[in-house]
């Protein structure tokens, strides 16, 4: 990892990921990660839904999601999407 940054987050926000964290049976650090890389997926999903964004975006950065993906260790995540 090369860089660190810190983010406030509520006390909810918060809460929700130590409880995420436990019932994954991983670091708060790690779950965090993994939710912005799936934050990232949504967020594709949804300008591609809204007419914004083609498919073929998709393969160029800052869109290209799988080497954010593969770097933080979440590549087994499957996509659903259902119009």
């Amino acid at each position: 990892m090369k860089d660190v940054m810190r983010v406030r987050v509520s006390s909810e926000g918060r809460r929700r990921l130590r409880e995420l964290a436990r019932r994954e049976k991983k670091e708060v650090s790690t779950v965090a990660r993994e939710l912005m890389d799936y934050g990232w997926v949504f967020l594709m999903l949804r300008d591609h839904r809204a007419g914004r964004v083609s498919l073929g975006t998709f393969a160029h950065p800052p869109w290209n999601p799988w080497p954010l993906a593969l770097s933080s260790g979440s590549a087994r995540t499957k996509l659903i999407y259902s119009p």
